[in-house]
């Protein structure tokens, strides 16, 4: 009720930009996404919320750690350099887990039939929402939360 009352509620929460601080950002919103999406796809907020916090470990903090320093890269320039260092570096990440596990996988997946192929559909919504969390946190991130006042 108090958030309709107050005018301009975009201004109130924009965020200083540096490396760490978008780091964080697209941090926090992507395992919010990230676990909304892995929860609808698991049918299950439990499962999903499993699926969630083992994205963190295996995609999200090492993830963090190429955003800082892909940020400190790119530090002088505007906000769609820095938003795009964020998803080559998400980029990266999801396709190296995809490559690990994908090879590990396929040699469980030659002799257990079926239960390889629902852990394959697991790996995928447990990448495809690493990704699409950290496309919608690096975007609202850098176009909204780190925007510069005019």
């Amino acid at each position: 009720m108090t958030l309709l009352l107050i005018p301009n509620i975009g201004a109130a929460l924009r965020l200083r930009p540096g490396p760490l601080t978008e780091a964080s950002a697209v941090f926090g919103v992507g395992w919010l996404v990230a676990l909304l999406i892995e929860s609808a796809a698991a049918r299950s907020f439990n499962t999903g919320l499993a699926l969630a916090v083992a994205s963190v470990l295996w995609l999200f903090m090492p993830s963090f750690a190429l955003w800082s320093l892909l940020g400190l890269a790119v530090r002088r320039k505007g906000a769609v350099a820095r938003f795009l260092a964020s998803i080559s570096g998400s980029s990266i990440i999801a396709i190296t887990v995809i490559a690990m596990l994908g090879s590990a996988l396929s040699q469980v997946k030659s002799g257990s039939g079926s239960a390889g192929s629902a852990i394959e559909g697991e790996l995928y919504v447990f990448v495809a929402g690493y990704y699409i969390g950290s496309i919608i946190g690096a975007a609202a991130t850098y176009f909204w939360l780190t925007k510069e006042k005019r």
